[in-house]
């Protein structure tokens, strides 16, 4: 071949090269539109009526000596399905893997492997995993993928998300500690969830009903689960109980002290009939303001002291719609004095008059954090649309026999009014904290603390029929937020700023959140593509900043916004390109000259 032929091809290989990477970036793009589009589809029709259809979760089945609940509707069983290897146990939760990513266990090599079972029936949709043993204080933190769980267009109309005893009733709260229970898709960590303060039902199971009539449908993106469940028999371990015990069992007192706990991880969807005319249920979810210290913390907790202080921001709504069923809220209740939401943007002085102006007063609700909650009830009036209860108790107080006093949550009760919303409409959220149990050191003792309303709406065009006829997650973040430490007018601000912007509530490009490389690992498990398809080695240390990526950008448009921000991104890219121009030449230089 001759030289100049030799570098013909040479330049035509590297052409090849950059279009392709750049052919790459440009499909990841447009992709994403694609996803955000087919994943909101247009409802034709109005839904008839409702009603619920009869639920399938009482029933079970024996299994060497466990019982299996729900009974599988699958003609073919319980199947055995891949072992799930991605599971560490360890003695405390900072030796726990972060569980934003399946390699984060690879990396910590916790040589664990449970079997695992699925049934696909027509009505349950089910994944068991175990049995697990833990002894007591120990934490259990797992990762399970769901790539065949769920079909497009499946109508749920409940979901159980626990760890399941022999007698196949969920392991109550002590002496599990149900630490979060994540059920993850497409743009949120909370599809489905459970935690701490949640309560079991009835029946046996951590359970959300949805509310009569509805169903989430599902969109055929596959989900995957993140659970991190801690033994409390020895007291400690969480934020929920504290003080310490050391010689009993915290739900039966018996002679021979703590035990080790066995138990099932179970997943388990009810879905209607395929006939079943149900109306399309939309999931909203405000968040605590992000802060600087939540921006680092591992849960992404902002700090509320140890003192009682009022916290409040407003969220602009991303939809319209009717709120459906039930709202719930989630709490640390060792600081929990209140949570309201108001329609209208508001402060704590502009609704109450309370606040810079205490210094003097005798104004009870300047010095009572119960009385300024109740001043911002009676002001706000009709405004004020949702609310919690403090007359029933949100937390439980357990005495063992040598007098020691541990605390778990409970979820109290939280309420709203009918509740309509518009695109674009503005809410405020009261929080009130103040030491409950565990009052800590100092009035300055850090206490990290997540602060969440939960709702399914519907929603319709202005001819009333749905908007969508598969079910989507809204979140809602604040784009600043004030404090006031009551009886402490000095420490009043009405606009302290929140890290990130509305459409970056978590600041997450360009402050350093993220770390180690690049997010692919992230973004790629979230779609279950195999690990083999990515190279990046990623470590994302908090969870939470893949719901607000999610929020965000939408699903795969993540990988669009990356390639177009991310300089480390194009900086591999171009690592890329060199070498294998690099490898080129050396093939070239190889080669013997033909004249």
């Amino acid at each position: 071949m001759a030289l100049g032929e030799q570098r013909g091809s040479l330049w035509r290989q590297f052409f090849l090269i950059a279009r392709h990477t750049l052919l790459i970036a440009q499909f990841a793009k447009a992709d994403v539109h694609q996803s955000f589009r087919t994943s909101n589809w247009e409802a034709t029709e109005t839904r008839g009526a409702f009603r619920r259809p009869r639920s399938l979760m009482t029933s079970g089945e024996q299994d060497n000596g466990w019982i299996l609940r729900p009974g599988c509707d699958s003609e073919d069983g319980w199947v055995d399905d891949e072992p799930v290897t991605t599971v560490c146990i360890t003695n405390n939760e900072s030796a726990a893997p972060p569980l934003s990513n399946v390699r984060a266990f690879r990396r910590m090599n916790c040589s664990l492997e449970f079997p695992a079972r699925i049934c696909k029936g027509k009505r349950i949709r089910s994944k068991l995993v175990g049995p697990f043993v833990t002894e007591p204080g120990q934490w259990a933190s797992i990762v399970v993928e769901l790539p065949d769980l769920l079909d497009d267009g499946d109508k749920i109309i409940s979901f159980v998300g626990d760890i399941m005893g022999r007698d196949g009733r969920a392991i109550p709260y002590p002496p599990i500690h149900m630490h979060h229970y994540h059920v993850s898709h497409r743009r949120t960590a909370h599809w489905f969830e459970v935690h701490g303060d949640y309560a079991i039902d009835k029946d046996g199971f951590y359970r959300r009903q949805m509310p009569e009539g509805g169903c989430v449908v599902a969109d055929g993106v596959a989900p995957y689960l993140q659970v991190q469940v801690n033994d409390v028999q020895l007291g400690g371990g969480s934020m929920d109980s504290t003080d310490h015990t050391t010689d009993h069992d915290l739900r039966k007192e018996t002679d021979s002290g703590p035990s080790n706990v066995e138990f099932y991880l179970r997943l388990v969807f009810e879905l209607a009939p395929p006939d079943f005319e149900c109306e399309t249920l939309q999931k909203l979810i405000t968040f605590w303001p992000i802060t600087d210290f939540a921006a680092h913390d591992v849960y992404s907790r902002y700090d509320v002291g140890s003192s009682d202080r009022v916290f409040w921001w407003t969220t602009s709504m991303k939809d319209s719609g009717e709120i459906v069923g039930p709202a719930w809220i989630h709490s640390h209740r060792a600081r929990h004095r209140g949570f309201l939401l108001v329609k209208g943007t508001h402060s704590m002085h502009s609704l109450t008059g309370v606040g810079p102006d205490c210094a003097f007063s005798n104004d009870l609700a300047c010095h009572d954090i119960s009385a300024a909650r109740q001043r911002v009830i009676e002001n706000g009036g009709s405004l004020v649309v949702c609310r919690d209860y403090p007359e029933v108790p949100s937390f439980e107080t357990i005495t063992s026999r040598n007098g020691v006093v541990t605390y778990f949550d409970r979820p109290g009760k939280f309420g709203c009014s009918p509740l309509s919303f518009t695109f674009g409409q503005n809410f405020t959220i009261f929080v009130f904290s103040g030491p409950v149990y565990h009052p800590g050191n100092t009035p300055n003792t850090i206490f990290p603390q997540h602060s969440m309303i939960f709702a399914y709406y519907r929603t319709r065009d202005s001819e009333g029929r749905e908007r969508f006829n598969r079910s989507n997650t809204i979140q809602q973040f604040a784009k600043t937020y004030g404090v006031w430490e009551i009886a402490k007018p000095e420490l009043y601000s009405d606009s302290m700023p929140v890290r990130g912007s509305e459409n970056d509530p978590y600041g997450v490009f360009g402050t350093g959140i993220v770390r180690n490389d690049s997010m692919y690992d992230v973004i790629f498990s979230l779609h279950n593509v195999s690990e083999d398809e990515t190279e990046d080695d990623v470590v994302v240390e908090n969870a939470t900043v893949r719901d607000a990526l999610l929020s965000s950008f939408g699903s795969r448009n993540v990988i669009g916004k990356i390639l177009k921000q991310s300089m480390r991104t194009w900086m591999s890219i171009g690592c890329v390109l060199v070498i294998l121009v690099i490898l080129s030449v050396r093939q070239y230089r190889a080669e013997p000259n033909s004249e």
